[in-house]
């Protein structure tokens, strides 16, 4: 026990010598990211809500294709804080934060009337007893409200302070007005936390003029756009075109039959594609242009592609480039939290620490727009199969539990153990298959099916080479955290595509491991050591000291900002690997246990704090939640907490896992609440394994409190607990018979 402190202690001093190396070197790619030495520029933010990316390669927008093979190219996600509308999305957009409200913004200018009958400076100064000063929110309280309710650091007009403080003079034009009804979302870019644009001015009835044609009698005129962008280019910094005709058109698809409305979006993308060049046209080192879309068209959500086209050219970006930004670290994929940083930093200005995106940058490469189709067919491809083939395993794991159950009431057979077997055997070697499925792509999930059946019968003829059932656990455990260990490190290519990883539409992770892959590599990784223990128990110095290794290594690969930058994944590691260590040394828990357990999980927060050092480290999640707590306090720890609570709770209710979990909680509570005896026995014939079980499942328990998705890893660590488990029992039980 007295070494625990010296090898801890040496832990760290490996770790930190390493997390300062490596981070040094990801600091450099970072202040290359961000140096920006001319900080007096132009902007044109030109937002075309309801464009999706097949919009982009149909024969209704050439200029648009022929500017992509020039530009900079990406897909951008569309998430919020809530639900998936225009308010919230370009709310998300022009704040960087995940927001949510239910209330739309009103803004109007000082002297136009009202919904209330008020002009809209009266109402304004009525309702926060603020001076109006050029284009106003009117329901500045309601907004201001709503977003301290949010379980994000964020505030009115994070973008429109940083802008009116240094001076940026900013022009809205457009907007997606429906008749009478006001809908100007891209002026919240430019709202300062009073509710005001005092450098700025908007420009919206007259571009938009009237058409009984289109919907809601309105359309822009893309002449009247080009005349005002060619006289406000030269007297203001940042000019914002909200383009609404897509919007609109897709607000009032209800009412125009299916051909009526294919015709006229053919039309409107045509005037889109004329309104996209005029903009592209401007850009030069000085003037950055960026065509984002908020939230994609309702025929786009029924293909599944989720993902936002996004065009920047100008600047210090690079031509023929797919996008990509520290939030990501993908290339062609960014996130809507990226826009408003991206746009401060070509301003020169620094990102507010609220703000959890990034500037993005352009990597060249050839053929970037067919590379982005390629990406986007992909990515929704994988988006439609997840939830039939996440639902099927889910039914299949209950089967194979109760086929275990049932095997158990009618006798141990030979060939039903065979069967039950094979059934454990495919079950746990599901992860596995998922994450080499992108190896064989397939257009559908018949085709997918087939493929990863074969993969899986080549598996399972590789581990029936071996005669113990602890060899074959063991070596398909060992193959599973190798393969995922292997894929993160040489840059997460197939995670990056596996029905059982992350997912950029989800947009919950974009790089690294995610908590599916963690907390199986975790049960993995400890469940082979266990196994091996049972099979060689005479070599036991031997296997632990190299295991010992295996865990040292995951540890600096869940920590590490380069690998699997995942710091519930590091403090879940520690928890299991000291609870293991201890066990085996020890043999029972005791009042020690939990203070080398404490010791642990302090030495992987130290790691972490230093591998994530802000100064030192390529920004990821995990160093701004610390930065952002350090600077926000209390408050910020208790919205985190918050915000882990709703993901988990998400999770229950909208996955298979929430029933899997509980059935694996209730079987593991079950066996708690066994006669001490029956746990003693059961300890006696398998010491290894019951140790291995027991840290397997502390893990499940800390990866639980300490994620932000945490059932997901309780269950994927505990399906590595129940199910070998009933595999063991069931031999063994058939070996008492015999």
């Amino acid at each position: 026990m007295n070494r625990f402190p010296t090898i801890f202690l040496s832990i760290w001093l490996i770790a930190l010598f390493i997390g300062g190396t490596s981070g040094s070197a990801l600091a450099d790619i970072h202040s290359a990211i961000l140096d920006h030495p001319h900080p007096h520029k132009k902007v044109i933010l030109l937002l075309v809500n309801r464009l999706g990316f097949h919009d982009l390669v149909s024969e209704d927008m050439p200029h648009v294709q022929e500017w992509a093979k020039r530009s900079a190219l990406g897909l951008m996600n569309s998430n919020t804080g809530g639900a998936k509308n225009d308010v919230n999305t370009y709310l998300t957009l022009a704040l960087g934060v995940p927001t949510t409200t239910k209330k739309p913004p009103q803004i109007y200018n000082p002297e136009e009337r009202t919904g209330e009958g008020l002009t809209a400076h009266l109402l304004y100064e009525e309702r926060t007893g603020q001076t109006a000063a050029g284009p106003i929110l009117v329901n500045t309280p309601d907004f201001r409200h709503a977003l301290e309710k949010l379980p994000y650091a964020s505030s009115l007009g994070l973008t429109g302070n940083e802008w009116e403080r240094r001076g940026i003079r900013t022009v809205v034009i457009g907007g997606m007005d429906e008749g009478q009804t006001v809908k100007r979302y891209g002026a919240m870019f430019a709202i300062d936390g009073k509710g005001r644009i005092p450098l700025g001015s908007m420009i919206s009835k007259d571009v938009l003029i009237a058409d009984p044609a289109r919907p809601f009698g309105l359309r822009m005129d893309v002449t009247k756009v080009s005349d005002i962008l060619g006289k406000t280019l030269e007297s203001h910094d940042v000019t914002i075109i909200d383009a609404g005709d897509l919007s609109r058109l897709d607000a009032y698809r209800k009412q125009l039959t299916r051909n009526q409305f294919e015709q006229l979006r053919r039309k409107v993308l045509r005037e889109t594609d004329q309104l996209i060049d005029l903009c592209l046209r401007e850009a030069n080192a000085e003037t950055l242009v960026m065509m984002v879309t908020p939230r994609v068209s309702e025929e786009s959500v029924s293909r599944a592609e989720w993902l936002a086209p996004l065009i920047m050219r100008g600047g210090a970006v690079k031509q023929a480039s797919l996008l990509t930004s520290p939030t990501t670290r993908r290339e062609g994929i960014v996130s809507n939290l990226d826009v408003a940083p991206t746009v401060l930093w070509h301003l020169g200005i620094p990102s507010p620490p609220q703000m959890l995106g990034h500037p993005m940058q352009g990597i060249q490469t050839e053929y970037p727009l067919d590379k982005t189709n390629v990406l986007a067919l992909q990515t929704a491809r994988t988006f439609s199969l997840r939830p039939k083939v996440m639902v099927g395993f889910g039914i299949f794991s209950l089967c194979v539990l109760l086929f275990f159950v049932f095997r158990a009431w009618i006798g141990m057979q030979v060939v039903s153990l065979i069967l039950a077997e094979c059934l454990g055997f495919s079950l746990l070697a599901g992860p596995l298959i998922w994450l080499l499925l992108p190896l064989f792509p397939a257009t559908s999930w018949q085709g997918a099916f087939v493929a990863g059946g074969l993969m899986l019968a080549a598996v399972l003829a590789g581990i029936s080479l071996f005669r113990s059932c602890y060899l074959r656990l063991a070596a398909l455990s060992l193959l599973t955290a190798a393969v995922v260990v292997a894929d993160v490190g040489t840059g997460g290519h197939l995670a990056a595509q596996s029905i059982l990883s992350y997912d950029p539409i989800v947009g919950a992770r974009y790089y690294g491991i995610g908590n599916e892959y963690m907390g199986y590599t975790l049960g993995t990784v400890l469940l082979s050591f266990g196994c091996l223990l049972e099979a060689f128990p005479q070599r036991r110095k031997a296997i632990t000291v190299t295991f010992a290794g295996f865990f040292l290594f995951l540890l600096y690969f869940f920590a590490s900002p380069r690998l699997g930058t995942n710091a519930g994944g590091a403090l879940t590691a520690a928890a299991a690997f000291s609870v293991t260590l201890f066990l085996l040394k020890k043999k029972r828990w005791t009042l020690a246990g939990w203070g080398v357990l404490s010791l642990s999980m302090l030495a992987a927060l130290v790691i972490l704090l230093v591998f994530n050092h802000p100064d030192l480290a390529l920004p990821t999640h995990i160093s701004q939640a610390a930065r952002t707590v350090w600077q926000q306090g209390s408050g910020e720890m208790e919205r985190t907490i918050l915000r882990k609570l709703l993901t988990s709770w998400r999770v229950i209710n909208w996955t298979f896992l929430g029933p899997v979990f509980i059935v694996l909680l209730s079987l593991f509570l079950i066996f708690l609440s066994l006669r001490n005896s029956v746990k003693e026995r059961v300890r006696r014939e398998f010491p290894f394994l019951y140790i291995s079980v027991t840290g397997i499942t502390s893990g499940a328990c800390v990866g639980l409190c300490v994620n932000d998705s945490g059932i997901v890893v309780a269950v994927m660590m505990m399906m590595l607990v129940i199910f070998p488990a009933c595999m063991i029992l069931s031999r063994r039980s058939l070996e008492r018979l015999e």
